[in-house]
């Protein structure tokens, strides 16, 4: 009988001591930049988590070609299968298109300006190619500037849409939600 409790207290160590190291590996959630943050609230994933799974799942679809170190992607496959990831992961509140492509576009957006500077400072590829690889990630940080705060085309994109800035003081005061 007393070999027996030792054997169970063997197993509360034991198991204490893994969570324990669990709780050390698993990322903070106040440790995690705004992006990071932001999708483990509308996911229940960091940052991290998703560009692993695209770089995962581009991976996964693609076919590499020993001889020159480069693949045929499917891209399109990798796309809607990390679009259903996220989707399916969405937690709920809010308008879910907008989420989802928030969500989505916010990771898409992670990886390629990531890679895209990961190839920059590459010291295995050449200087003028990682000169290039750095102008082209820069000016892709631009365009998404530039797309996210101009609102010179929102009347086109959004037709038929009434506009009333909301810190007006004449801003009307509707009832719709």
């Amino acid at each position: 009988m007393p070999g027996r409790f030792r054997h169970f207290r063997w197993r509360r160590r034991v198991r204490r001591e893994e969570r324990k190291r669990e709780r050390a590996e698993r990322i903070r959630y106040r440790d995690l930049p705004p992006r990071g943050q932001y999708l483990v609230r509308a996911t229940g994933h960091s940052d991290q988590h998703w560009v692993h799974a695209a770089q995962a799942l581009i991976n996964e679809y693609t076919d590499w070609d020993e001889s020159t170190g480069h693949g045929d992607s499917e891209t399109e496959a990798w796309v809607v299968d990390l679009a259903r990831d996220v989707v399916r992961s969405m937690r709920g509140g809010g308008d879910p298109n907008m989420g989802a492509a928030a969500a989505l576009g916010l990771i898409l957006v992670t990886w390629y300006a990531r890679i895209q500077r990961a190839k920059a400072y590459d010291p295995n590829r050449p200087v003028k190619l990682r000169q290039r690889a750095l102008e082209a990630h820069r000016d892709y940080v631009a365009l998404v500037m530039d797309s996210v705060n101009d609102e010179s085309r929102d009347h086109v994109y959004f037709a038929g849409q009434k506009w009333d800035p909301p810190f007006a003081p004449e801003a009307k005061d509707g009832e719709f939600v």
